[in-house]
């Protein structure tokens, strides 16, 4: 291996764990795939660090993240029982996340680090990002109710929080899970003409919104 790249994962070592100690002073003393996080009554929020040797330096960005374990679980339950997948261990995965540049002005926002001088004005940074901006994000949505209002207000707008490809997954489990049948039969079809004209995921989302309507008419049916 070469210098350069030692140097690298070296840098990236060092960042983490500078990372990781500063996000204990938010309550954010949990970590797991890259998620420091501290646990709620619905799940996990926090903030998920993005890291990547390329370019010769440490490419580093960071998104606020919430994690609805009622939700994941249901989108765990349609993978591996309808899309048939085997891997039994459940992923970290974020119901919603969001890059702190995107909070701040709707521009994406990643840090290039050479050397120690430039890992600490970075964790500057991104610490400076959470205080301004990132801790408001969380406060707004603290409860699932919230998160549906963000993936809604998000649909309006024709934009997308988070993942893109799995946006109307999430706000069918949250309809789902918050028993919102009423938001579901209204936005039906809004999310209809949203994905139509997206080839790549069309197919995928007709079959899950199928599924979905199953479990509503499994839920009616033993009500």
């Amino acid at each position: 291996m070469s210098e350069e790249k030692e140097n690298l994962k070296r840098l990236r070592t060092c960042f983490r764990t500078a990372f990781g100690e500063r996000m204990k002073r938010y309550g954010f003393d949990r970590h797991g795939g890259g998620m420091y996080y501290e646990k709620t009554d619905y799940g996990r929020r926090g903030v998920m660090l993005l890291d990547y040797l390329r370019f010769g330096s440490l490419q580093v960005g960071a998104n606020m993240t919430v994690t609805l374990t009622d939700v994941e679980a249901l989108l765990f339950e349609y993978r591996t029982k309808v899309e048939g997948d085997t891997n039994l261990k459940r992923p970290e995965i974020q119901t919603l996340s969001e890059n702190l540049g995107n909070i701040r002005g709707g521009i994406f926002r990643q840090w290039s680090n050479y050397n120690d001088t430039d890992i600490e004005e970075t964790l500057d940074a991104v610490q400076k990002l959470i205080d301004d901006y990132g801790l408001a994000f969380l406060a707004t949505i603290d409860s699932p109710e919230k998160a549906l209002e963000r993936i809604l207000e998000t649909t309006r707008r024709k934009t997308v929080l988070g993942h893109p490809t799995f946006w109307w997954e999430k706000a069918f489990a949250l309809m789902f899970v918050l028993d919102r049948r009423d938001l579901f039969d209204e936005y039906l079809p809004i999310f209809d003409r949203l994905v139509v004209n997206k080839s790549t995921i069309t197919t995928e989302y007709i079959k899950y919104k199928g599924w979905i309507e199953e479990e509503w008419s499994d839920r009616r049916t033993t009500e």
